[in-house]
């Protein structure tokens, strides 16, 4: 008999994702807690990003936080082609609008979940309040 394929490969890290509520998140909102770096969110300079995309942003307090690319910054020749130069994003940091002007990939991070069908789960903490 021909020889069997090897089983696929998955991965041993399972998401857990606690009962509560569901939120689409907001731009400005911390990840949560339970999220997991290589499960929910990925980093890699060479991700790229589309218009309305929701991503995480590391910021300057040291949260990723929630954001939306509000534009892609192509680096085109005179013809539209592509220069080979960095792509950069300008990203809506805060629900009021704020936002951050030529962020490269190497800033962001791409999101493994659909949040916009999943969304998240916030908890409650008497200090803390919502996250």
């Amino acid at each position: 008999p021909p020889p069997q394929a090897p089983p696929p490969q998955t991965s041993t890290v399972k998401r857990v994702v606690p009962d509560g509520q569901r939120v689409v998140p907001q731009a400005g909102m911390g990840f949560p807690a339970y999220w997991q770096e290589n499960v929910d969110y990925f980093f890699n300079s060479q991700n790229t990003f589309t218009q309305g995309e929701i991503i995480g942003i590391l910021r300057s307090d040291g949260n990723i936080k929630f954001g939306y690319i509000i534009g892609v910054n192509a680096k085109l020749d005179v013809n539209g082609n592509p220069t080979g130069q960095p792509t950069t994003y300008d990203v809506q940091v805060e629900k009021n609008g704020a936002y951050y002007q030529g962020k490269y990939a190497d800033s962001l991070y791409k999101l493994a979940v659909d949040v916009m069908t999943e969304g998240i789960v916030l908890k409650q903490d008497s200090e803390r309040g919502w996250f």
